[in-house]
């Protein structure tokens, strides 16, 4: 097992290092990241991985006592699957005052956004179905991933999405498109669990910085995996986008009084041009 830590103290290196000298049947090699930002690090720590399959979970997640042997069967069967991941429960990061701000209206806008706007995702390249039950699959989620390591030779995680944020978003996403869109077989395994154990709060505490991620890495997708930038794919884009736009836009004026809310907004716009300015 191979632990790769970007924490600024010693505090994750220390429960290594006890837990390594308790558990003698299981071999922990610990490292300290040596770049910022989680594409890199996951680009880093593939050289150092010695297995044939590499299994990437997250520090907030819970990997089922069966689940690598479930995983190593999978793919021990199946000479073909190129990745794999095991059921994800992803449980969606709440805070305890969360429902009280946002109320009934926050509920409302983000369940039409994902009624009215969900197919634009796909079209536009995201596709933000999570991996849970067993079968075929074209999304595999960074807290849950394995992938041969002959993939990697050929595919890596996409740097640019780390450039308004350190743990970026989307790098998931990014990879699992391109495979799929390369012919590359991935599945979810017939049993174990993957169970995301997502913090309170987002993973930024920059509302600018956050927005910004949504709208660039989103369109950096889109860039890197449509098979043809036709006129139909740049109306899903386009879609899309203002579909989120809506999602933050509406509770800026409900809650006008809130300085996260409409810094996240101009995040958000920003990185839309900053993304038409390089690009186009």
């Amino acid at each position: 097992m191979l632990v790769w830590d970007a924490s600024e103290d010693l505090v994750s290196e220390q429960v290594v290092q006890a837990f390594s000298s308790s558990v003698q049947y299981l071999n922990v090699r610990y490292f300290k990241a040596e770049r910022p930002g989680l594409p890199a690090q996951r680009n880093d720590s593939i050289e150092y991985a010695r297995g044939d399959i590499i299994f990437f979970i997250d520090d907030d997640s819970e990997v089922s006592t069966n689940g690598i042997r479930v995983l190593s069967e999978m793919f021990l069967e199946d000479k073909e699957l190129d990745g794999g991941c095991l059921p994800l429960d992803y449980g969606w990061p709440t805070s305890s005052n969360g429902l009280d701000r946002s109320g009934r209206f926050s509920k409302h806008v983000q369940m039409a956004h994902a009624y009215i706007f969900n197919w634009a995702f796909r079209l536009s390249g995201l596709q933000p179905t999570m991996p849970i039950t067993s079968g075929p699959v074209r999304f595999l989620s960074g807290c849950d991933m394995a992938l041969r390591r002959s993939i990697l030779l050929d595919y890596s995680f996409n740097e640019r999405l780390q450039r308004f944020g350190g743990y970026a978003l989307y790098e998931d996403q990014l990879l699992s498109r391109q495979l799929h869109l390369a012919g590359r077989k991935m599945r979810v395994a017939n049993g174990g669990m993957v169970r995301h154990l997502a913090a309170v709060g987002n993973r930024s505490t920059n509302p600018c910085k956050q927005g910004q991620m949504e709208g660039y890495n989103a369109s950096i997708v889109w860039k890197e995996t449509a098979s043809k930038i036709s006129f139909l794919s740049i109306m899903a884009f386009l879609w899309a986008r203002f579909g989120f736009f809506l999602v933050l836009f509406l509770p800026c004026l409900r809650w006008p009084w809130q300085p996260s809310r409409w810094q996240r907004l101009f995040g958000y716009l920003s990185g839309i041009w900053t993304f038409v300015f390089e690009e186009f």
